[in-house]
């Protein structure tokens, strides 16, 4: 079995903290269309290891295109009464891709 995933999305939400654990929030259109005409999108939180979450402070901008390459990982919260899975994606590798949109 392998967990690998790559996703190219725009930033909707700059670096923020959970628990010590820095995130992104990034947009990703889905592939099929809903309804003719109609575009929608997904926005997936991106966790962020130590090294990337230093660069995104640096550079990271709201609506700036990135391509990301990582792992599917399973954050769980225990609640009083009950255990709360949230799956997200770890980020082990950031590419900017502003450069090739705009000049």
């Amino acid at each position: 079995m392998l967990n690998s995933i790559s996703v190219v999305g725009r930033i909707v939400k700059s670096v923020y903290h959970v628990h010590d654990k820095a995130f992104i929030d990034i947009e990703v259109k889905k592939p099929f269309p809903l309804e003719i005409g109609y575009e929608s999108w997904d926005v997936f939180s991106v966790q962020l290891w130590k090294g990337l979450e230093g660069m995104m402070d640096d550079v990271g901008e709201i609506g700036m295109f990135l391509a990301i390459r990582g792992r599917l990982v399973v954050n769980t919260e225990n609640d009083k009464h009950s255990m709360i899975k949230n799956t997200v994606i770890y980020a082990e590798l950031i590419e900017t891709l502003n450069k090739y949109f705009y000049k």
